[in-house]
């Protein structure tokens, strides 16, 4: 489901994000592409970046890299709301029965 490898972020709950940004005065949300699966459409608990749009009323932007986070953020003139999360990687390997 999310591969070899899971990032601190992407253990990060869509639920979490739009419960912890509701009622912001934003008018875009800006996550980091590596909350979400392999295929970049879900977060752990199976929530879209379109799910999470539609649940604040706000724009979601999703970027990959530090430098399109930054370009997401600094397009938009008015406020944004942007999930800062670690880009450390956390290796996960599936334990094997032996």
């Amino acid at each position: 489901l999310f591969g070899g490898e899971v990032t601190v972020a992407g253990l990060v709950p869509g639920e979490n994000i739009a419960a912890a940004l509701a009622g912001t005065a934003a008018d875009r949300v800006v996550l980091p592409r590596s909350m979400f699966d392999v295929t970049g459409e879900l977060t752990i608990d199976g929530l879209s970046p379109q799910l999470i749009a539609d649940r604040l009323g706000i724009e979601v932007a999703v970027g990959s890299s530090p430098r399109e986070l930054i370009r997401l953020s600094t397009e938009t003139k008015g406020p944004i709301a942007m999930i800062y999360l670690p880009m450390r990687q956390i290796r996960h390997q599936a334990a094997s029965a032996e």
